[in-house]
This record gives structure tokens, sequence and C-alpha cells, in this order.
């Protein structure tokens, strides 16, 4: 009776042992399977920084473009400004001289 009894606790030790091990590589499996998810993820969001930062310094040159063409507008802009006050001092003067010339007759 023991032998038949050994040789049940041996099987039935095999067949545990060989479903823990199943189990390992299926937990193994899953892992490895994650893990390249994982990697894809993140090759995925890599390309997505490196397309930001194109856009980020694309982004930036033009604003400094930008940024050179308001300043260069703004310097003819006061330019202008600077003509016509004096031209407008000049008309005024000439309508007082006008004036002037006027009133005498």
């Amino acid at each position: 009776m023991r032998s038949k009894k050994s040789l049940a606790n041996s099987r039935n030790s095999k067949k545990a042992q060989e479903a823990r091990q199943e189990i390992a590589e299926a937990e193994k499996r899953k892992l490895k399977s994650d893990f390249e998810g994982l990697q894809d993820a993140f090759a995925k969001l890599e390309e997505k920084h490196i397309e930001s930062q194109k856009e980020y310094i694309h982004l930036k040159k033009e604003n400094t473009m930008l940024v050179e063409d308001n300043a260069k507008l703004k310097e003819e802009n006061d330019v202008e400004e600077t003509g016509a006050a004096g031209a407008g001092g000049l008309l005024q003067l000439s309508l007082v001289e006008l004036l002037v010339l006027s009133s005498s007759f």
C-alpha cells in the first residue's frame, strides 16, 4: 500500500511541479508581452517628443523673425511720426504766416 501511496504522491508532486512551471512560463510570456508593449509606447512617446522639439524650434525662429519685423515697423513708424510732426509744424507756421499776411491787407 505504501508503494502505491508513494507512487501517487510522486505523480501528484510531478503534476504540481508541471502546473507551477506552466504558470511560471505563462507569467513570463505575459511579462515579456507587457514589456514589449511598454517599449513600443515609449518609442512612440520619444517620436512625439522629437516632433514637439522640432515644432518648438520652428515656432521660436518664427517668433524671432516676427519680433524683428515688429521692431523694424516700429522704427519706421517712429520715423514717419517724427517727419509728420515736423511737417505739421511747418504747416502751422505757414498758416500763421498766412494769417499775418492776410490781416495786414
